[in-house]
């Protein structure tokens, strides 16, 4: 069995705070973080052409991208390239959150073994009113291979400012066939959504049954 390697590399972003309403219960219905889900191949890899949703819970944006097992995957069997045949593409996912609730999300990334190595492994993400990048020194560690990826590990924050949230990630390596290799993302609630004083919820309370009241009376 093989080992991954993985060096992790936390980067935070500017938050932006937003309150929003309040449920006892709430989910987190992200899906497919590691791409198993999606288009059966033969072979070592697919291309999947801009707009597809082949991949489950995901989109194709901006280009082309390869979903490949012909390398080793940090979880599963499947990873993406996010240049596929014609240079720089993405992929988003749109899934449920809560207005004011914090969350974090974790992947791995590293670079398709099959290409040149690049001096700077290159991969930015949005997610609404915010987003950030980053750029890897490829030379602080070994190259990757198809048996060995070197998959390093990396993380951003945001703060739902409503009840779906859009995350994308897509490659800023200009190259039209070799790009950044993205897989095992996480979705996790940090801090759940701020909850009522007990003034504010008495209040509400009192103004529903004074609705409740009026109503008899019609």
């Amino acid at each position: 069995m093989m080992r991954v390697t993985r060096v992790t590399y936390t980067f935070a972003i500017g938050l932006v705070l937003a309150m929003g309403s309040v449920q006892s219960a709430w989910a987190l219905p992200f899906t497919n973080g590691s791409f198993e889900e999606g288009p059966a191949f033969t072979g070592g890899g697919i291309t999947l052409p801009v707009g597809s949703t082949a991949i489950t819970g995901w989109e194709v944006f901006g280009s082309d991208i390869d979903v490949a097992t012909a390398w080793q995957a940090s979880d599963g069997l499947r990873s993406v390239d996010l240049n596929g045949s014609h240079g720089p593409a993405g992929i988003r996912q749109t899934f449920d959150t809560q207005a004011g609730a914090l969350y974090r999300v974790d992947f791995d990334f590293s670079l398709n073994p099959d290409g040149p190595l690049v001096p700077f492994i290159t991969m930015s993400w949005n997610y609404p009113n915010g987003g950030g990048s980053l750029g890897l020194n490829s030379a602080l560690f070994p190259p990757p291979t198809r048996t060995n990826m070197q998959w390093h590990s990396s993380a951003f924050f945001f703060t739902a400012i409503s009840d779906s949230t859009t995350v994308s990630f897509f490659s800023t390596i200009n190259d039209q066939f070799f790009g950044p290799t993205l897989d095992n993302v996480r979705v996790q609630v940090v801090t759940p959504p701020p909850v009522p004083e007990p003034a504010t919820l008495s209040l509400l309370a009192i103004g529903l049954a004074g609705i409740a009241v009026r109503r008899r009376r019609v």
